[in-house]
C-alpha cells in the first residue's frame, strides 16, 4: 500500500474585511447590536472592562465623552492596556501598525489561560474579547467574534451542545446551492483546499493508471467538489476509459441531506464525459470507527483508493488504530490525506 499525503498547514485567518468604513468609530453601537455570550457583570466592573476595551480599540476620546464613560484602570491586569501596546489603536480609530493582529494575540493568550485553568485570567480575557469582537466588523473583530464563541464553549465544556444546535439550525437554513456556493467561495479565497484536491487527484490517477475498474472511497464533507476534474482526466486518457465507482462516506447531517442532488449532478456529469460511473453514499455514521469493509462494498477486481479530506483530525485517539486498520484491510493502491495541522479530538486547547 502506498501512502500519499498532502498535509496542509494553515494559519488561522479572519474573514474578508468589511465593506465600507462605518465600523471605524462605532464601538458603542456594536456593543448594543451584537449578542453577548458572557454573563452579566456588576456595573462598576463592566465599566472597568469597557474602559480597557475602548482604550485598546479606539484612541479617540470623543466617543467616550459622548457616552459618559468614566475610565478607571482595573485592579488586576494580565494584558498591557497602554495606548502604545500591541493591542492599541491608532488615532484614526484603526488598529495601529504594531497592533493589527490584536485578535490572534488575545485569543492565544485566552487559550493558554484555559489550558492552565487560570479562572481569573480566563474571565478577564473572555470579557475583553467580548467587548472588542463583532461579527459585523473588520477582519480582526470577526476573527475575535468566532473564536471567542469557540473558546467560551471550551471553557464551559458546552461544545457538543453548541455544535448540535448549530447543526440543526444549518440543516433548516441551508440548501445545496447555498452550501456549494459557500464552499466554492472559500476555495476561491483560500488556495489550500484546491491545492489538496489537485495533489490528491494527481496521486490517485498515477496509482490507478491502467486499471479497468476503479473504486474511490471519499471521506470528506466537500460536497464532491474534488471529482469533476478527475472525471475529466479519466475521460481524456489514451487507453480505454475505466469504470469508476465513487463511494462517499458522510457523517455531517447537513451534507447527508444534500447527497441526492449531488448524486444526480455527478451522474449527469459522468455521462457528459463518457465515463462509466456508479455513485454510492454511506450515511448514518456517528463516527468513522463504525465504518466497515462490508459496508463499503469493495470487490476483488477493483483498484481501490481511499481519499481523506479533513476527516482524520476528528477521529478520537481510541478509534485511530481501528480506522487505519480498516483502511489497510481494503488493500488500497493509494491513500490520500489532506489535513490541517490540528488535532480536534485533544482535550488540550493548545
Amino acid at each position: 500500500m502506498k501512502l500519499s499525503s498532502a498535509k496542509i498547514s494553515k494559519e488561522s485567518k479572519g474573514a474578508s474585511p468589511s465593506h465600507g468604513g462605518h465600523h471605524k468609530n462605532s464601538f458603542h453601537s456594536k456593543r448594543q447590536s451584537h449578542h453577548s455570550i458572557l454573563p452579566l457583570q456588576p456595573v462598576d466592573q463592566l465599566e472597568q472592562w469597557s474602559s480597557v476595551a475602548v482604550d485598546m480599540y479606539n484612541n479617540s476620546s470623543s466617543n467616550n465623552n459622548d457616552n459618559n464613560h468614566h475610565h478607571h484602570q482595573p485592579q488586576t491586569s494580565h494584558i498591557s492596556t497602554s495606548r502604545s501596546s500591541d493591542y492599541s489603536a491608532g488615532g484614526d480609530g484603526e488598529p495601529s501598525a504594531t497592533g493589527n493582529k490584536w485578535a490572534s494575540r488575545l485569543l492565544n493568550e485566552c487559550a493558554r489561560a484555559i489550558s492552565d485553568k487560570d479562572s481569573s485570567k480566563i474571565h478577564h480575557l473572555l470579557w475583553m474579547l467580548n467587548e472588542l469582537a463583532s461579527p459585523y466588523g473588520d477582519c480582526e473583530q470577526k476573527l475575535a467574534s468566532y473564536f471567542l464563541q469557540a473558546l467560551f464553549c471550551k471553557a464551559t465544556e458546552s461544545g457538543q451542545r453548541c455544535f448540535k444546535t448549530l447543526t440543526l439550525v444549518a440543516e433548516k437554513s441551508h440548501c445545496f446551492d447555498s452550501a456549494r456556493k459557500l464552499i466554492l467561495k472559500f476555495q476561491e479565497v483560500s488556495p489550500w483546499t484546491t491545492f489538496g484536491h489537485v495533489a490528491a487527484n494527481g496521486a490517485i490517477l498515477e496509482a490507478l493508471d491502467g486499471e479497468p475498474k476503479l473504486h474511490i472511497i471519499d471521506i470528506s464533507n466537500t460536497l464532491c467538489t474534488q471529482w469533476p476534474t478527475l472525471l475529466e482526466a479519466l475521460a481524456t486518457r489514451n487507453d480505454d476509459t475505466p469504470h469508476l465507482k465513487l463511494t462517499v462516506v458522510v457523517t455531517a447531517n447537513i451534507v447527508r441531506s444534500m447527497m441526492k442532488e449531488i448524486s444526480q449532478r455527478m451522474e449527469k456529469f459522468a455521462r457528459l464525459m463518457g465515463v462509466p460511473f456508479e455513485f454510492n453514499v454511506i450515511s448514518g455514521l456517528i463516527h468513522l470507527g463504525q465504518l466497515t469493509k462490508e459496508a463499503l462494498g469493495v470487490v476483488e477486481d477493483e483498484a481501490v483508493a481511499v481519499n481523506c479530506m479533513g476527516a482524520l483530525r476528528g477521529v478520537s485517539v481510541e478509534e485511530r488504530t481501528a480506522v487505519i486498520g480498516m483502511f489497510r484491510s481494503l488493500g488500497p493502491k493509494v491513500v490520500t490525506v489532506v489535513e490541517e495541522e490540528a488535532d480536534f479530538s485533544s482535550s488540550q486547547v493548545l
